[in-house]
């Protein structure tokens, strides 16, 4: 096929001349089945140059070009450097920040150019275009950063290029039309020949400096190319903890963030592909995670190279719909049980009603063995405080769903492969997690589950306190705010150990005695988002209070969005989420309106359609929490367990107005961790509460309060028979 050659302007560095012819007599060695489009020296938003870029149907990649040889030295931040081979080294700028820049603009160029002539095809899916850092023959790159951490970026050399320029990842199909449509948009020149001159003059080859961009691109535009790549390679190094298969019971804790879902749906997975005929069965409790459950189940066996037979591994919801199984329907169904009308039960929230259920089955019935494993995420959703509902004293959901498993042998009756995973302050009705005592009673057979390791090697009880999802500062914060560390009064609900504060990821100085400051910091290594690192001064927490009416509020973030849908290009159904602590109907219609007026969808959480606030229980749609082309609108409760890249929390007035209540608190905290990259918190008025979240967000990822005394929650998970304290779950 055709290789064509395109330029904007004769380059000013001799090196850039024969690189780029360099790069020319590299790709006629090679017959590719497409034609290749080499685009040399242009400008992309009128401020940005790009050395080279070469383009074909599967997409683009940039080259930034660089005559240097040796060893490369470079991270995220600083300066990097080349060490050649006699030793002697300088600096230069770093180049992933600079490729970062260009790439942002060449994506906006691109969207600008092409997106009108392929409709169907959303703005995000092209911007998936490689970034290089080209260099000569022999140099060797001695950073850490990967294609794990950084999807889009490479270091390439001549005898390298070409077995790079394979674009495994192409999500697009570029037909030569739309190519040369967007060459054209650049004014750009085809060449004649492929043999490039040097510039009149010139009799050596010499690095000329860089030049420097005019403008500094918004910080969203480029940010959230790191963090892809970067909760990818904590999902990989997850995989292999998840094929640690527990002989028993096996309870994970863990901070919010942490990968806890992650791990079931691989070890789900895994246990499925090593074990066929088991009937297995993995469990949650918010509806809306159905299908984010299910693709990463999907993703995992498919990785394992295998194929999913859902008779054998189900999905489960904790109790089942009208149109979904749940793991209380099927248990009940299959001991042909007497159904109760869920309208009927005398408890409100709906741990509550489960619970009842639960009890009321577990009373009636004798639970035949079903299961070879159950694995239970959000368990703290299924503990309920009200001892009227226990089951002979213990959680009655955990011991319906131990009691339907079959033994793992017949020599140890008591083990049976029931996982469940829990977060850390992460429930909107309880703070309470039960002990081994209370979730299994006194029987001596029970009081060595959480305790050592099976004979298999895993761990009995593992915490997880390393958090993925979420950047340090908006964790923090988010633990003061929900814990109320900074209240007036003194902290409000909380750990009052060190023990306890260090398996949320803390490190702790001073003691936990009355009128004692205390200063709680969350290091680096506990916080694997990359986003902390690669953008250490950005502030990943923003809020703004200066409204005094709802509809200020708002238009201020219909404006918000407006701009990272139009300049920065985020995808409104896989990055944005509104999350209106005041799920309203009167404040829904008006932030409905404000949408409208900027011409943004949005999908109300469980409705039938986009752009539809008001609808019927009978057309809600309750396992459905994204819709194409439309910004998310979540109550907290449906939030949970979902996430995106930035996070809209209105309505902060109702936490403030109530600024006691821990459960409320704990629903800010909740919508606070759903954020991978930012999260914007607004509210209208003036109240205290807003000073303690100012505060918060000045304090980073150390803050400092004072222990006035045992706070309004208080427990400790440390068990009634453990010896010693839950093992980590060490993951690089």
């Amino acid at each position: 096929m055709a290789l064509r050659i395109f330029i904007g302007s004769k380059s000013e560095n001799s090196h850039e001349v024969a690189q780029q012819q360099e790069i020319i007599e590299v790709l006629k060695t090679q017959e590719f089945p497409v034609d290749i489009y080499v685009l040399l020296n242009f400008f992309v938003r009128q401020v940005t140059e790009i050395d080279c870029a070469i383009f074909t149907s599967s997409g683009p990649v940039i080259l930034e070009l660089k005559s240097m040889r040796g060893e490369i030295y470079g991270e995220l931040n600083n300066d990097w450097k080349v060490v050649k081979k006699d030793g002697e080294d300088f600096a230069f700028k770093n180049l992933l920040q600079q490729l970062k820049i260009e790439r942002s603009k060449f994506n906006q160029s691109l969207v600008d150019s092409v997106s009108p002539l392929m409709p169907l095809v959303p703005p995000y899916k092209l911007q998936n275009t490689e970034a290089w850092g080209y260099f000569k023959q022999g140099s060797k790159y001695k950073g850490s950063i990967t294609k794990n951490d950084v999807t889009w970026f490479d270091f390439v050399t001549p005898d390298t290029l070409l077995s790079k320029m394979t674009f495994s990842n192409a999500q697009v199909h570029y037909p030569n039309e739309i190519i040369e449509k967007f060459i054209d948009d650049l004014n750009l020149m085809e060449l004649e020949s492929d043999v490039l001159r040097f510039k009149e003059g010139t009799e050596h080859l010499e690095i000329a400096p860089e030049p420097e961009s005019e403008e500094e691109p918004e910080p969203l535009a480029v940010m959230f190319s790191l963090l892809g790549s970067s909760l990818t390679r904590s999902d990989i190094q997850l995989f292999a903890k998840a094929k640690q298969i527990p002989e028993g019971p096996q309870r994970i804790r863990g901070v919010a963030g942490s990968g806890k879902t992650m791990l079931l749906c691989q070890r789900a997975a895994y246990m499925h592909m090593l074990h066929p005929e088991w009937d297995i069965a993995l469990v949650f409790f918010t509806q809306s995670l159905y299908h984010e459950i299910e693709e990463k189940v999907r993703e995992s066996i498919s990785r394992l190279g295998g194929t999913w037979n859902p008779r054998k591994l189900r999905i489960l919801h904790t109790w089942g719909g009208v149109k979904r199984d749940g793991l209380f329907s099927v248990i009940r169904d299959f001991h042909h049980a007497e159904k109760i009308d869920f309208k009927t039960i005398p408890y409100g929230p709906p741990p509550e009603k489960l619970a009842y259920l639960a009890r009321n089955l577990l009373s009636e019935t004798s639970i035949f063995p079903m299961f070879d494993a159950i694995l239970i995420d959000e368990g703290q959703d299924v503990i309920i405080e009200k001892t009227q509902l226990l089951y002979e004293k213990k959680q009655p959901v955990l011991w319906l769903a131990y009691q339907a498993l079959r033994p793992v042998n017949p020599e140890s009756p008591e083990l049976r492969r029931l996982v469940w995973a829990y977060d850390e302050y992460q429930c909107t009705s309880t703070q309470k997690i039960p002990t081994s005592l209370e979730l299994f009673g006194n029987d001596p057979a029970f009081q060595s589950f959480f305790s050592g390791k099976d004979r298999s090697g895993a761990q009995k009880s593992i915490i997880m306190k390393k958090c993925c999802r979420t950047p340090s500062n908006i964790l923090v914060a988010a633990h003061v705010m929900g814990m109320g560390l900074l209240f007036k009064d003194g902290m409000l609900a909380g750990p009052t150990t060190k023990e306890e504060w260090e398996a949320l990821g803390y490190e702790v100085d001073g003691a936990f005695k009355p009128r004692q400051e205390i200063v709680l910091t969350r290091p680096d290594k506990n916080s694997r988002n990359i986003l902390s690192r690669a953008y250490p001064g950005y502030p990943f927490v923003g809020f703004n209070a200066s409204f005094t009416s709802k509809r200020e509020e708002y238009v201020f973030l219909a404006q918000s969005i407006e701009k990272m849908i139009h300049e920065d290009f985020l995808d409104p159904m896989r990055q944005l989420l509104i999350i209106p602590l005041n799920y309203s109907r009167e404040n829904l219609r008006v932030l409905a309106e404000e949408l409208k007026k900027k011409a943004i969808n949005y999908y109300n959480v469980t409705a039938p359609a986009i752009n539809q606030m008001d609808y019927t229980s009978r057309e809600n749609i309750p396992e459905k929490f994204r819709e194409e082309f439309a910004v998310s609108v979540s109550s907290v409760h449906r939030a949970k367990g979902n996430e995106s890249d930035v996070v809209f929390v209105t309505d902060l007035e109702k936490i403030a107005q109530n600024e006691s209540d821990v459960n409320l608190r704990n629903q800010l905290f909740i919508a606070m961790t759903r954020a991978r990259g930012v999260v914007r918190i607004s509210g209208i008025n003036e109240y205290p509460l807003y000073s303690e979240l100012r505060q918060a967000i000045q304090s980073g990822n150390s803050v400092k309060f004072t222990y006035n005394g045992k706070p309004k929650i208080s427990r400790s998970c440390i068990d009634d028979f453990s010896e010693g304290y839950q093992e980590e779950l060490k993951i690089r």
